[in-house]
């Protein structure tokens, strides 16, 4: 965008000196590779200046980074909370998730894990509430963050990667949480 030219009457074309660097008749006036938001043109003894304004700064694109988790598997345990120095109450559990089949070869005694066992905490209440009707075994979705935490253990500094959840939902009753065994006889 120009903003203004004005001419200006300079002495017939010759070459001279701009800035310590010699400039011939006709030669671009201006910062280097005119960024300067200021240049110019020397011809027929005048001098055509033409100012415009630097660029407005683009805006930063929106955050590309992204901490969301979201974890299907089996409650290997009954969660339970635990009251924080920071009079926080937090619920803890761990989930089982299966990992899919790669289809390598399960040879050379070398054992494979086939699932990872992942803690969860939360600190909301809803999830403490819905926390009491759980059963070890039940499919659960957890969607969260994950978290590293610190605390100060009995041997110094101590941290632990955990998932915090947000939601989670029961996806499938265990079987025989809903159903009494029948004993052998």
């Amino acid at each position: 965008m120009q903003v203004s030219t004005e001419a200006v009457p300079t002495s017939p074309p010759r070459a001279g000196v701009r800035d310590g660097a010699a400039t011939e008749p006709n030669e671009r006036l201006g910062g280097a590779s005119g960024t300067s938001g200021t240049s110019g043109t020397v011809e027929g003894g005048e001098v055509t200046v033409t100012t415009s304004p630097k660029p407005a700064r683009q805006a930063d694109p929106p955050s590309v980074h992204r901490n969301e988790i979201v974890l299907v598997g089996r409650l290997a345990a009954a969660a339970h909370t635990r009251s924080l120095p920071s009079g926080d109450i937090m619920l803890s559990w761990r989930l089982v998730v299966d990992r899919p089949a790669l289809g390598g070869r399960r040879g050379e005694g070398r054992r494979t894990a086939t699932v990872d066992t992942v803690d969860c905490v939360a600190f909301r209440g809803d999830v403490r509430r819905a926390s009491e009707r759980w059963v070890p075994g039940e499919v659960l979705e957890v969607r969260g963050a994950l978290r590293r935490r610190f605390w100060r253990g009995p041997t110094g500094p101590v941290s632990r990667c955990e998932v915090e959840a947000q939601a989670v939902t029961r996806l499938q009753r265990r079987r025989s949480a809903a159903l009494p065994r029948a004993q052998p006889g």
